[in-house]
């Protein structure tokens, strides 16, 4: 397990050798870990996909980019948060960490938001009706 030191010093090393290119920065949270995970070792919180460490990379994470306020934020905690008792509700009770099709259209349409806005483009996102369902998915290959 990476102490919160080393991990917030590799993040803010990170963050400034990707300045250096030009490119502009979009950090993008992690997601949580679902109740049905193993709660794990107290003493271990950053050892295997247990509840909470994601919550505390999360935190650690923000302290260091706070330093950075030119990197855009996106926060994808907060969408699978949101949607604790709709469309992620099934998903909070899981042992698995992995997003099923329809759970994994609002994440990527929020990371898609995130960096267009960090580009300072006007474009709008399509509307959700394009994304279909996993069954029209298939069936149109």
């Amino acid at each position: 397990a990476e102490s919160r030191e080393n991990y917030q010093n590799n993040l803010r090393n990170t963050v400034r050798l990707l300045q250096r290119t030009g490119a502009r920065l979009v950090w993008v949270n992690n997601t949580p870990i679902p109740k049905g995970c193993p709660a794990g070792d107290p003493a271990k919180p950053l050892t295997g996909r247990v509840q909470g460490r994601m919550d505390l990379q999360n935190h650690w994470a923000a302290t260091v980019m706070a330093e950075f306020p030119e990197v855009a934020v996106c926060d994808l905690w907060q969408v699978v948060k949101d949607g604790e008792d709709d469309l992620y509700e099934k998903w909070w009770t899981r042992e698995l960490i992995h997003f099923e099709y329809d759970e994994s259209i609002p994440l990527g349409r929020e990371v898609a938001r995130s960096a267009l806005q960090a580009l300072g483009t006007n474009i709008e996102l399509n509307p959700m009706s394009v994304h279909g369902s996993r069954d029209s998915l298939s069936s149109s290959r």
